[in-house]
Formats: C-alpha cells, structure tokens, sequence
C-alpha cells in the first residue's frame, strides 16, 4: 500500500508540475523562461520514461533557447539519453555530442556515452568523436 500511495503522490506532483510549465510556456513566451519550462517539462516526462513526450519537449527547449549554454547543453543530454532508451541510437550520438561540444557540466558524462554509443554504434576509435 505504501507503494501505491507514493505511486499517486508522484504523479499528482508530476502532473502539478506539467500544468505549470505550461503555463509558463503559454503565459510568459520568452526566454529563459520558455526553454527552462521545456527543458522541465521533457524532465518530468524523462522520468516517468514517457521518453516520446520528452524528446518532444526536449526539441522546443532547443529550438527555443537563447543565450543559455546551461539550458541548451543540458536539454541535449537529456534528449540523448531520452533517444538511447528508445533505441534510436545514431540520433543519441548526435545529441549527446552535442552536448559534448558545449563543453560544460555534462562534458565528461558525455563523452564516457559517446564512447559507448560508438562502440555500440561500431564506430572506429577515429571517428569516435566526428559527428
């Protein structure tokens, strides 16, 4: 019972949090905010491994984001990862290397999956890091 309890409270505060990125979305359209609340959004569906609503919003916070290395390296991580988990591997190197070319927070943890996906991937120790 424990479980499902938690279960409900998780997703009532997902769902919470999902109404209010959007309305942040729909009621302050500019930037960081709208890329922030896309990046969040993607977070929140990210980790209820609603991975196809999560590229999605993971893409808008991308496409959206001006001038913020932070939120531009970290939706390309996260969008990575979210392509990975539903096997769309060429796609997930090409995101997290971008990650990885904005040489930030996510840098290292980037490059330790770049390899990985190039291995996977059988790419040769040369191309490993040419997108």
């Amino acid at each position: 019972q424990g479980d499902w309890s938690s279960d409900v409270c998780s997703s009532d505060l997902s769902d919470r949090a999902l109404r209010l990125f959007n309305e942040v979305i729909n009621d302050h359209d500019y930037e960081p905010y709208g890329s922030k609340a896309y990046l969040n959004k993607g977070i929140v569906y990210y980790n209820e491994s609603s991975f196809d609503s999560a590229i999605v919003a993971f893409e808008a916070s991308i496409s959206r984001v001006a001038d913020s290395k932070m939120i531009e390296e970290k939706a390309y991580w996260y969008l990575g990862n979210a392509l990975a988990n539903i096997e769309m591997f060429e796609e997930a190197r090409s995101a997290i290397y971008q990650a990885y070319s904005l040489e930030g927070v996510f840098r290292k943890p980037a490059f330790l999956l770049l390899q990985k996906l190039n291995y996977d991937l059988g790419y040769s120790e040369a191309e490993s890091l040419d997108n």
